[in-house]
């Protein structure tokens, strides 16, 4: 049979052959989200614009692990995780003292990510902790979260999983809100749904991984036995905890977090605070100004219902067994024995933000051992038992009218006063001059707004004479002023994310319910009860929505009570206000005097409110007096 000779006609060439699928090279360097969601990627940098047209997060994209040349100069913190063997100097924790943090090891490390997830994720960690607000409102303790904790998971396998599950749950966090939706766990996949239409979504798959990488931390935890991993695994789970919006686990966190500190400060021979670092006392410190500033919110905040539970049971336990309170606790662990002589010695102006610090915690030291005062005086006053009105009235009178707590009282306001003269050139000085937003102005407003909330909140005395009270209402409209500028300042003209003002040592959102309670101008009051409601920061253990649903009912409460009396009665009325949170802060137990139709008399009552996360439509209900009317403080303070 001839051979055909086959010729190619014009035509025919430029028809290219159809290629199969199996043919055609398949790009690979897509981001992650289209990845998963099996669509083409656009591949633009630094985020797709499929994912943005879609309004959807882009994830990033893979990176291989390819080591990175370090930079010259920078310290990166490691300690052996493992606790110090041989001898050690016998010696009381409190006679060690304190050197820099500089003098630890310092040694090159590279992180160990198994794929461009957790790479991600460990990133989003970093931007996190090292946020301007997180360093800003931490003022002397920043450097726990600006340097220690990022440093230290790089080199420990432990913490680092720890924060990689903190920042996939910071980035679920983020989307969940950006999607509109309040950040609550979602359901489980299940073997049906994966692969499925119904498969979680992404930012769903961040939560999941989040907890599959907190699981993995305690579990080498668990073998390690470390007693620096558990002291610094503490803070990151509770921050875990605190994106996740699990109060319940947080408030767990701060309870077990402070008996574990309590049991390092108080051992004797000093051997666990020599396995805890080379050099402890930073360390202890930074960790122990984390918990410490939570302990007053956790009072407040029960885990279950009044009388079925105690604030911090394991920690106040502790404290019972050492035979300390909570202010000898908190010297052990600060910086207080070493600055305490420097309240005595304020210069004409301060030179810098650190000068000034040094003496704004000598004398916040002097606010506290006041308030330490009053809490013992209640305690052994026997007020707590009684369910007379009476009886409870006279107490207050006379304890805000004693000569020792007026005394007590006026020295520490006069300390907080003279510090204002040598702080306020200073303050105008970064103002004007530095960038607004950087982290000097940031830090220059908390530190304003920490003064400023403690000078105008925290003088007991001040809250019994109604005219005293009433001209702090200057200082009630500079604090919020105040709020303003540090939020604007914190966005830098954009929408911050909410899970990136996370911090634990703010305490701007509580200070303005306070206001809301306590300011006797209507118009201010009004002013911080809209702050609350839009205020986008994440303060502690504090739930923003709980204040908020407590300040609205407050504002009913106040016009109800301005119908009868002059101004003096109609502010002792107002005085048997009281609140607990209850359900971690999810149910809000609101006690106040209420005007009986029929009689004419004023009596006690008390609601309840369940904090709903889907919904701004709260419903107050009735219910008897728990207790039988008494305190309800006798369930909060007990330690």
């Amino acid at each position: 049979m001839p051979e055909m000779e086959v010729r190619k006609t014009p035509s025919d060439s430029n028809q290219a052959p159809k290629l199969t699928r199996a043919s055609t090279h398949k790009a690979r360097t897509g981001c992650i989200t289209c990845k998963r969601r099996h669509i083409k990627c656009d591949e633009a940098r630094p985020h797709c614009l499929n994912c943005r047209n879609g309004k959807r997060e882009c994830e990033g994209y893979v990176t291989t692990a390819a080591k990175r040349a370090r930079v010259p100069g920078a310290m990166q913190i490691c300690w052996n995780s493992r606790p110090a063997r041989g001898a050690r100097d016998s010696r009381p924790s409190s006679s060690i003292q304190s050197t820099p943090l500089q003098e630890t090891k310092l040694i090159p490390t590279t992180p160990d990510f198994r794929d461009g997830r957790s790479r991600l994720y460990f990133d989003e960690f970093v931007d996190l902790v090292r946020g301007p607000w997180m360093t800003a409102s931490a003022a002397s303790g920043a450097e726990l979260w600006e340097a220690t904790l990022p440093q230290l998971a790089r080199s420990n396998e432990t913490l680092r999983h720890a924060a990689i599950a903190v920042g996939a749950m910071s980035l679920w966090n983020r989307q969940s809100r950006l999607d509109g939706r309040d950040p609550r766990a979602p359901s489980p996949p299940t073997a049906s749904t994966v692969g499925s239409a119904t498969e979680p979504a992404s930012a769903d798959a961040r939560y999941f991984d989040g907890v599959g990488y907190y699981c993995h931390s305690l579990k080498l935890q668990s073998r390690s036995g470390s007693l620096q991993d558990a002291v610094l695994l503490s803070v990151l789970l509770l921050t875990f905890e605190t994106l996740r919006a699990d109060r319940r686990a947080a408030l767990h966190h701060v309870n077990h977090g402070l008996a574990l500190l309590l049991a390092i400060a108080t051992d004797h021979d000093g051997g666990r605070l020599d396995n805890l670092a080379p050099n402890p006392r930073p360390i202890l410190e930074s960790v122990a100004s984390v918990f410490t500033h939570l302990a007053p919110q956790a009072r407040s905040i029960l885990n279950g219902r009044i009388g079925q539970c105690r604030p911090l049971p394991n920690f106040a336990e502790a404290l019972r067994a050492q035979k300390q309170t909570m202010h000898s606790f908190t010297e052990l662990v600060s910086r207080i024995p070493r600055c305490s002589a420097a309240v005595e010695n304020i210069p004409a102006a301060f030179s810098s933000l650190e000068e000034f610090e040094e003496h704004w915690i000598a004398a916040r030291h002097r606010q506290a051992a006041m308030e330490a005062m009053l809490v013992e005086t209640v305690q052994t006053s026997g007020v707590l038992n009684t369910t007379s009105d009476a009886e409870t009235h006279k107490f207050w009178i006379e304890l805000m009218e004693s000569p020792k707590l007026s005394q007590l009282c006026d020295h520490t306001s006069r300390l907080i006063e003279a510090l204002a003269p040598a702080f306020e050139p200073l303050f105008n000085s970064i103002i004007m001059s530095d960038e607004v937003g950087s982290r000097r102005y940031l830090r220059a407003i908390h530190l304003r707004l920490q003064y400023l909330g403690t000078y105008a909140f925290g003088s007991p005395s001040k809250y019994l004479d109604f005219e005293a009270l009433k001209a702090r209402t200057p200082l009630f409209r500079e604090y919020l002023s105040l709020v303003d500028l540090a939020l604007r300042a914190a966005r830098g003209g954009s929408d911050e994310p909410p899970a990136h003002q996370l911090s634990f040592h703010c305490d701007l959102a509580w200070n303005v319910f306070v206001i809301t309670i306590f300011c006797r101008d209507p118009l201010v009051r009004d002013e911080a009860l809209c702050r609350l409601r839009d205020y986008p920061g994440h303060d502690g253990l504090w739930d923003v929505r709980a204040l908020y649903t407590l300040a609205r009912r407050n504002r009913d409460v106040e016009l109800a009570n301005s119908v009868e009396g002059t101004p003096l009665q109609q502010w002792w009325r107002l005085w048997r206000r009281e609140y607990v949170f209850e359900d971690a802060g999810g149910r809000v137990v609101f006690r106040h005097l209420e005007r009986d139709a029929s009689t004419g008399e004023w009596q006690l009552v008390e609601e309840a409110a369940e904090i709903r996360t889907d919904s701004d439509d709260v419903r107050w209900e009735r219910q008897p007096l728990t207790g039988d009317g008494k305190l309800l403080m006798g369930s909060l303070v007990t330690f």
